[in-house]
């Protein structure tokens, strides 16, 4: 692990999308960790204190709209930016989001180099 890179934890329960991610992301400033649902997501963010969350909103067991509300209210992890990356293209599904506690919405399909241009607007603010 590169102490220098920023680090990225991906919450999704899509392998294809975390595929994506890491090939968006390679080469970059950013390390991506990733946990495959909500409560393993949790627990990653706790042991890892990732520089920012990008999270799944729809996903089994755990969505991520109540992922967002437990990383919010966990001491450890509260200040941490989450960024949703979601196929839920509602503005209501986006404001909602944003009432959790994220601080920036991603519609799949996603744009790499906006993924990377918004993950460092994150880790900067």
């Amino acid at each position: 692990m590169d102490s220098k890179k920023k680090k990225v934890l991906l919450i999704d329960d899509d392998e294809m999308v975390i595929e994506l991610v890491k090939a968006s992301l390679h080469g970059s400033e950013f390390e991506i960790l990733t946990a495959l649902e909500g409560e393993r997501g949790i627990e990653e963010a706790r042991k890892t204190k990732p520089d920012v969350i990008l999270l799944d909103i729809m996903m089994p067991n755990l969505d991520g709209l109540t992922t967002c509300n437990y990383l919010k209210k966990i001491p450890e992890t509260q200040n941490i930016p989450i960024i949703f990356l979601s196929a839920k293209k509602t503005e209501v599904g986006q404001k909602v989001a944003i009432n959790v506690g994220a601080s920036d919405y991603i519609i799949k399909p996603f744009d790499p180099e906006d993924l990377l241009i918004r993950l460092r607007k994150a880790v900067i603010t």
